[in-house]
């Protein structure tokens, strides 16, 4: 054996509808291009996101599909946490969802409409 390899990944637990610490979060970010986490994936499946009449891609940029988050640092693996002058129109999104983790949220859903766009972006797109 060369190493040891563990996986933090949590499943994603069921909710309770009554819950107030979980908030829908839909916006526009820049994907950075990881894959999502398997627990995402499996929530996904189980729910009906990847086949059938609601079927998604899962692969980058899974726009149009809601992804579970459970940790701040989960939305950055993900998505452009902004900040930068290169993530123009992500900072909206991102300090939504920062603040909602600070202010003790426990779960919320982004659902990502697409890139944001920047001010140098060509109008007839």
């Amino acid at each position: 054996m060369s190493r040891v390899a563990f996986d933090n990944a949590r499943p994603v637990a069921e909710s309770d509808p009554a819950r107030t610490d979980i908030a829908c979060f839909v916006g526009l970010a820049r994907v950075t291009g990881t894959a999502l986490p398997a627990a995402i994936v499996d929530w996904l499946e189980q729910h009906g996101w990847t086949d059938g009449p609601l079927a998604r891609s899962t692969d980058p940029p899974f726009a149009d599909i809601p992804i579970p988050i459970e940790t701040y640092a989960t939305f950055t693996s993900l998505f452009d946490p902004g900040g930068s002058a290169s993530s123009y129109g992500t900072d909206y999104l991102a300090t939504a969802v920062r603040s909602f983790f600070a202010q003790g949220g426990r779960r919320c859903y982004i659902v990502r409409m697409g890139d944001p766009v920047a001010p140098g972006d060509d109008s007839s797109c």
